[in-house]
Order: C-alpha cells, then sequence, then structure tokens
C-alpha cells in the first residue's frame, strides 16, 4: 500500500468518523481502531486531521473532555460531508 493509498483510507476512516458528530483526536482514533486492524501513529492521524482541516473539510474547535482537560475537537463541514459522499459508493439504480 503507498503512502497516498494509505493517507486516502485514513482520510476517509476520518471523515466516516466525524460524520455522526464532533470528535477529539482520541475519540476518533479510537473508534477508527475499533473497526479496522488499521495501526498508525497518533502524529501520523494530527496531520492527517491538519490536512484536512486545510483542505476545509473539517473543522476545529476547542472544548472539555469528561476530565476537564481541554481537548480540540472536530467537525465534518458541508463540503467535507459532499466530498464524503463522492468517495461513498451509490446504490445502482435499476430499471424495470
Amino acid at each position: 500500500m503507498t503512502n497516498s493509498t494509505r493517507d486516502e483510507s485514513l482520510d476517509l476512516w476520518i471523515l466516516k468518523t466525524l460524520e455522526s458528530g464532533s470528535a477529539s483526536e482520541v475519540e476518533a482514533a479510537r473508534w477508527i481502531r475499533s473497526i479496522d486492524t488499521v495501526q498508525f501513529k497518533s502524529e501520523i492521524l494530527s496531520e492527517a486531521l491538519e490536512a484536512l482541516a486545510g483542505k476545509g473539510l473539517i473543522e476545529s474547535h476547542w472544548g472539555f473532555s469528561n476530565n476537564s482537560s481541554r481537548v480540540r475537537y472536530y467537525g465534518l463541514t458541508a463540503a467535507g460531508l459532499q466530498h464524503l459522499s463522492t468517495l461513498q459508493p451509490h446504490p445502482r439504480s435499476t430499471s424495470l
């Protein structure tokens, strides 16, 4: 698997993670690892989040975790949702 393919796969997982709502970097990593055996370093996830934010596909805001630590949360933008819909397979239309 090339770096480009790996990056695209991680980008897709991040966008899918954020499709249901905002998540911190730690929450996103847990979710991605819970549904796939993908292994990545936290630095790679941070870089991917920054790259997606730079493309305008996600946005971030500061909030507080359950233990009152200050954390950055990421959410999907309208452009990110539209981009995600182009990456996911669409059901085939059937003609009768």
